[in-house]
């Protein structure tokens, strides 16, 4: 077919949506060059030809022309969208992560560029590329399919394979304890704590919240909140923690659940290790945009990610307990404290722990952390934390607060720090900057980093107060925290 002829509506404005948005990358690119400074001129200047290529290239397939064939129109069209998605998503899922609203607009200016050209050569590909749209199609329908399914899935049986680090919802449905459920031997509260609420009467309640290290790799008889409270006569300590939680979830265990016990006093513990970056699911700048376009957000990557992380620990580890198990957490009923000691050696005896991690595994996660909080370029990645802890503030009222900053374990021993430095990294940076702003605040503060660098290392040079390649305390390093722990809340309480 000859003449001059207009694209189809839905494809004519798709093509000028496609137009607009590489025009709007362009303009970005081209007045706020800052944002991406460090692209070498020859990469930024190829970004912009693309970009305005993409701008030309979409207006002229909106355009009446000459066609010698007709364009892909209906079933044809919604068949050619679905695949090119399909296409495009994977470089964008499978590279350019994580989420980057500035990113994202960049890449979906080029990719229009490249719809359009496809639209434009379409009439010419004649029954081959009807075939390729159609299996495209069939296969974006399935994979969309499997997304939805998993979410589905995900959302009745929450399940740590499946949930999605940056909702503060599914980490406290997914990680948190069931009522009743055993750890080390002792069941957990009907909240799902890994400690009991008692309150005497005439006693006064420190709430200390957290996250893995409120759970601990210790029985609760030796965990450092109960250290502190065998210290501090008259006064109970409880344990408000979940695995894997934030800031944004400490705020809303607050606001939601804890408030009602009325605390004399509230302490945020604050793992420095991984709590700066779980503050970013407080107030997360383009929300919407990053539950859709985050690889964080995409079941299928996060399952397939997931497995292939376990089957690596498994294959390095090489141990016949769970990937990751803490030693001893599958043990039965344990009914006190000298029992505990007994069913558990290691206790007493650091040489008998054995590693929750694999050597390599470890080391990744400690310079993965490392290379988050001590790097250079680490300033501007404090301030959700600075925003989710006035959000803490606020939410406890009259009550008074305090914060416990713990030190991750490459801080603690010089033999990790040497392990995973890098040039500029700054090994105290977590305390100076957090520390800081809690002064600026009048926020009082318990910084342990100090106290467990004093103690006096072993005849191997390690302080041995972290359990075995697992990140958290042992029983010394529970018993030397909860020292510290009961007389900085005297202080605050008797204030």
């Amino acid at each position: 077919m000859t003449g001059r002829t207009t694209p189809p509506l839905p494809a004519r404005a798709l093509l000028l949506a496609g137009a607009a948005t590489s025009a709007g990358a362009l303009w970005t690119a081209a007045n706020v060059p800052w944002s991406m400074m460090f692209w070498s001129d020859r990469a930024f200047g190829a970004l912009v030809a693309t970009l305005a290529a993409s701008v030309l290239l979409s207006a002229f397939a909106a355009a009446p022309r000459r066609r010698r064939a007709a364009c892909p129109t209906g079933a044809g069209l919604a068949r050619g969208i679905a695949t090119f998605a399909l296409v495009a998503a994977v470089p964008w899922f499978y590279w350019l992560q994580p989420f980057k609203a500035l990113w994202l607009l960049m890449y979906a200016g080029c990719a229009t560029g490249a719809f359009a050209v496809l639209y434009v050569i379409a009439p010419w590909t004649g029954r081959c590329g009807a075939v390729l749209a159609k299996v495209g199609a069939a296969l974006a329908l399935s994979t969309l399919g499997v997304e939805v399914g998993l979410r589905f899935v995900s959302w009745v049986f929450p399940h740590p394979l499946l949930a999605a680090p940056g909702s503060t919802s599914s980490i406290l449905a997914t990680y948190r304890k069931t009522p009743g459920e055993m750890h080390l031997g002792f069941a957990c509260d009907p909240r799902g704590f890994a400690d009991h609420l008692r309150r005497a009467d005439g006693s006064r309640l420190v709430t200390v919240i957290g996250d893995s290290f409120g759970i601990g790799v210790v029985p609760p008889p030796f965990h450092y909140t109960t250290a502190a409270e065998e210290r501090l006569p008259g006064t109970e300590f409880y344990s408000a923690a979940v695995i894997a939680a934030g800031p944004a979830e400490y705020e809303v265990l607050l606001r939601e659940e804890l408030l009602t016990d009325e605390p004399d006093l509230l302490l945020i513990a604050l793992f420095v290790g991984n709590d700066v970056e779980e503050a970013s699911r407080f107030d997360p700048a383009w929300p919407l945009l990053r539950t859709c376009f985050d690889r964080s957000s995409l079941r299928i990557a996060l399952l397939l990610d997931r497995l292939g992380r376990i089957d690596a620990e498994r294959d390095r580890s090489g141990s016949e307990r769970p990937t990751a198990a803490v030693q001893g957490e599958a043990a039965p009923r344990v009914e006190d404290r000298r029992e505990s000691l007994i069913r558990f050696p290691w206790l007493d005896d650091p040489s008998l722990e054995e590693a929750t991690l694999s050597a390599e595994t470890f080391l990744e996660v400690e310079s993965r952390r490392a290379r988050f909080v001590c790097a250079p370029d680490a300033g501007d990645r404090y301030e959700p934390l600075f925003r989710a802890l006035r959000a803490i503030r606020a939410a406890a009222g009259s009550i008074p607060i305090g914060v416990v900053l713990i030190p991750d374990e490459f801080q603690v021993e010089d033999a990790i720090w040497n392990q995973v430095a890098e040039q500029g990294f700054e090994r105290d940076l977590p305390q100076q900057r957090i520390g800081a702003w809690l002064r600026g605040e009048g926020i009082p503060t318990l910084d342990l980093l100090p106290t467990f660098r004093a103690f006096a290392p072993g005849p191997d040079g390690q302080r041995h107060l972290y359990h075995l390649r697992d990140t958290h305390w042992n029983r010394r390093g529970n018993a030397l925290a909860g020292a510290e722990l009961a007389a900085f809340a005297e202080r605050l309480l008797d204030r």
